[in-house]
């Protein structure tokens, strides 16, 4: 299946002044660009939600992962309608038959003008529902089936982002609320309005401690665990994909190319195919034989990487491959463990970052593992903001409506 290219955000500030930065012998490559690769690229930026027992979501998923056989009866014939119960042809005969989908104006009002970002399937845009104290919600148009697309592979891939996104419960993870339709036809998922920016706004507009930067770390962590938990992999894991509420509670946001690698019906989990995703925070084996890895490894060394971004505010290389200078000197490094840009950390952060670059994704640490580590334990995580101690953290952006 051919892939579109994108290019996201450029990352174009320069690295803090810290030991850690200081250490390094050659200056890693700027973020000043980061390509992302995706059967459909979007970038879903914002979006409470509350914790659930992980595998809830799989039994959801059937219709769309396990397709059945049967077809609808001759006298029967079913209108298209996705995420609700099927009309028959009988029971909406006549043209004062309500629409399957609501529309968004109807449902929570009319959006701000303008968009808070724009992707190549979608765009992001804020709708404040006025008759429920003004909340804010965040809006994902996705963009019209393009001429030369099956209306089958537009609706799979629309079909398949919503339901894994709308099935997903968890504190750490953005909550998708409904399907609507806006004012010009488009399907719009709606989210949850996280105001605090994403990740890649705080850590460029912000200098976070280490503190800070363990406690977001392990809020990933944790939003990964259940994911994987819930059998999806996300496989795009980056800064610009983590978004923050108003009080720092990071959450994973964009299931444009999400998968499920196991479902309640299967014994047995199974590799995923398809190079998506964002090169500078691709594994090796994806390089090596991208149509079939573990998505649960490529998760793992994405969150590494991007706890690396966190830290230094640069990728330590483009890409995973022998012919990149900077990934060249890791692979020199890693029988001694003296990655200089590890040097002044301590052991155990050593000990758990190694663990999940493990190019062996065989033998790379799980999300299980990392949070099990000694420096996972050691860290306490803010309960929107505030500490046990009475202190608070500060990771996230003043809020912007």
């Amino acid at each position: 299946m051919p892939t579109e290219v994108a290019t996201a955000t450029a990352w174009n500030f320069q690295i803090p002044a810290t030991a850690s930065a200081e250490a390094m012998d050659e200056p890693c490559p700027e973020l000043s660009s980061s390509v992302s690769t995706r059967d459909s690229a979007i970038d879903a930026r914002s979006i409470h939600s509350t914790y659930t027992p992980p595998r809830k979501m799989t039994s959801k998923l059937q219709g769309l992962f396990h397709h059945s056989n049967t077809e609808p009866s001759p006298g029967k014939r079913h209108s298209m309608n996705l995420f609700g119960k099927s009309r028959s042809s009988s029971q909406s005969s006549g043209s004062s038959s309500p629409p399957a989908i609501p529309s968004l104006s109807q449902k929570y009002g009319s959006c701000k003008k303008g968009f808070v970002s724009e992707g190549a399937t979608a765009v992001i845009r804020l709708v404040t529902k006025s008759n429920c104290c003004s909340d804010v919600y965040c809006v994902k148009a996705f963009h019209k089936k393009a001429k030369d697309d099956s209306d089958r592979s537009y609706m799979k891939r629309m079909t398949s982002e919503f339901c894994i996104s709308s099935t997903l419960r968890h504190e750490n993870v953005v909550k998708t609320l409904d399907l609507v339709i806006d004012e010009k036809g488009r399907y719009c998922a709606v989210m949850e309005y996280c105001s605090g920016g994403d990740l890649f706004e705080v850590v460029r507009e912000r200098s976070l401690t280490d503190e800070e930067l363990a406690c977001l770390f392990k809020q990933l962590l944790r939003g990964l665990q259940y994911m994987h938990e819930s059998g999806v992999v996300h496989r795009d894991i980056k800064p610009e994909n983590l978004v923050l509420t108003s009080c720092g509670t990071l959450k994973i946001a964009d299931f444009g190319v999400s998968d499920v690698f196991q479902s309640c019906f299967e014994t047995a989990p199974r590799n995923c195919r398809g190079a998506v995703g964002s090169h500078p925070y691709h594994p090796p084996e994806l390089f090596e034989h991208g149509n079939d890895y573990d998505g649960r490894a490529m998760d793992v060394w994405s969150a590494a990487i991007t706890f690396y971004c966190m830290k230094f505010r640069r990728l330590p290389f483009l890409s995973a491959t022998k012919d990149d200078a900077s990934y060249a000197e890791f692979l020199t490094a890693l029988p001694n463990l003296d990655w200089a840009p590890f040097a002044n950390m301590s052991q155990a952060q050593q000990d758990c970052l190694y663990g999940m670059l493990d190019i062996n994704p065989k033998t790379r640490w799980t999300i299980k593992q990392a949070l099990e580590s000694e420096w996972m334990q050691s860290v306490e995580v803010c309960q929107d903001g505030a500490l046990k101690s009475g202190w608070k953290h500060y990771h996230y952006l003043p809020t912007r409506r």
